[in-house]
């Protein structure tokens, strides 16, 4: 029985050297587990390994040498300067710039002419006097190239009205003091104008036309 015993370990050891040996690929190893020579199949144990992934870098550095910008006298360089209009350009745009054409005669008595006419409408719009029919209101006033208005002097044929010329017809014409109606024709040589008005209290009331006027610079027709 010691004999057999012997005999059966001896061909199991030669049988599992001899399918090592071919090792197939559909085998697997035996071992024997206990002292009854039990065979059991032989697993490998399975090895997981925890690695701790790699952060991720989501930016990019970069270095910028400040001799990027600077030129030889530590000065930024013009290539990053802010592109502005040079002085030259500016003069070149300033001399194509026309000068004011000079008016004639005649046009420079249809132009004051049209003035003095709009500033008399306008003074006769504003002043809103009350008077007995045929009751006439002159005035008169200086007139600088600023639009300023100066030498106020303002009466009435009716004495019994006066309080009409200062509580409205000379605060109507301090109201035009710097208003666009008081501009110079353009082209004009003078520096200040005196300017003399008159209306009267009708039936219907009657604006000024420029035929009304016939006022020629003085200043051009001598020249």
């Amino acid at each position: 029985m010691r004999i057999f015993q012997i005999f059966l370990i001896i061909a199991v050891i030669s049988l599992s050297a001899a399918i090592t040996g071919l090792a197939p690929k559909l085998h697997k190893s035996f071992v024997i587990t206990s002292s009854d020579f039990n065979l059991n199949r032989y697993t490998e144990p399975v090895k997981i390994s925890h690695k701790k992934p790699k952060p991720y870098k989501s930016f990019r550095s970069s270095e910028i040498e400040p001799s990027d910008f600077l030129n030889g006298d530590n000065k930024i360089s013009d290539a990053f300067q802010p592109k502005t209009k040079s002085s030259e350009s500016v003069s070149e745009q300033s001399e194509q710039k026309q000068p004011v054409r000079k008016l004639t005669k005649r046009e420079e008595q249809i132009a004051w002419n049209t003035w003095h006419s709009n500033l008399q409408n306008e003074v006769m719009f504003r002043s809103n006097v009350t008077a007995p029919l045929g009751t006439a209101f002159i005035f008169s006033f200086k007139v600088d190239k600023s639009r300023h208005i100066s030498n106020i002097k303002a009466y009435t044929t009716n004495p019994f009205y006066m309080s009409e010329v200062s509580e409205n017809l000379i605060p109507a014409i301090k109201g035009l003091e710097k208003s666009d109606i008081l501009e110079f024709p353009e082209g004009s040589a003078r520096k200040s104008i005196k300017f003399n008005g008159v209306f009267f209290i009708w039936y219907e009331t009657s604006f000024s036309t420029p035929g009304d006027f016939n006022d020629i610079e003085r200043v051009n027709v001598y020249e």
